[in-house]
């Protein structure tokens, strides 16, 4: 068996394992539910559930440039329920950086905008608790630190909970080219084959006509 043929049908064989890889950049999109847990500032201290009642519902888009580093934009809008009286009391616009920390932990550093006037950073660290193919679920506990619109600095700690949803088109795409490269690579074998046959070479003897594949 000639080393020409080895290497042709290794090529055939491993192929789907070159291009089955994930391909970069890799965007995902996900919802959550964020309640702010406490909030601490100069004056006094504010407790979710017992004081009021606020719910934020992040949602956004996570490019992946890399499998280590990539980039999230968030919005979330915020809901605030005191003294009876419900209402949107801002937006928040959230981009910021992503680093993948292992074992299913991500940080994420965000830029905070609010409408209300106020501003800061957000630092997020974030666990994925379920994986599936198509989508993972995922808690965070979001830092928020923000300033300005003449109020005193704050600090509050929240949890988050929400629905991460894969994007695969470059993967599928590289699927379909593969399934191209196969066929090609196997026809390219077989008329090898059929070649050495009427050269007199490999496969000479016991290979009919009939048998050769019409492509």
């Amino acid at each position: 068996m000639s080393l020409r043929y080895l290497l042709l049908l290794l090529a055939v064989l491993i192929s789907p394992v070159l291009f089955s890889q994930t391909v970069y950049p890799k965007i995902t999109g996900y919802f959550g539910i964020m309640h702010p847990v406490v909030s601490f500032s100069e004056h006094e201290t504010n407790v979710n559930f017992r004081d009021y009642y606020a719910v934020g519902f992040p949602t956004g888009i996570n490019i992946w440039k890399s499998e280590k580093i990539g980039f999230s934009f968030e919005i979330v809008p915020n809901i605030k329920d005191d003294q009876g009286t419900d209402k949107v009391t801002n937006l928040l616009f959230h981009p910021g950086v992503l680093v993948a920390l292992g074992n299913g932990y991500t940080f994420a550093g965000r830029a905070a905008f609010e409408s209300s006037g106020r501003y800061g950073v957000t630092p997020v660290f974030n666990k994925t608790i379920i994986k599936n193919k198509t989508c993972s679920y995922y808690a965070a506990v979001p830092l928020p630190v923000r300033f300005g619109n003449d109020h005193p600095a704050s600090f509050t700690i929240g949890f988050q909970l929400g629905l991460l949803f894969k994007y695969y088109y470059h993967e599928r795409k590289s699927t379909i080219y593969l399934t191209g490269i196969n066929l090609v690579l196997f026809k390219a074998w077989h008329n090898w084959l059929w070649r050495s046959r009427c050269s007199g070479g490999l496969y000479a003897q016991g290979f009919s006509r009939k048998q050769k594949m019409d492509f």
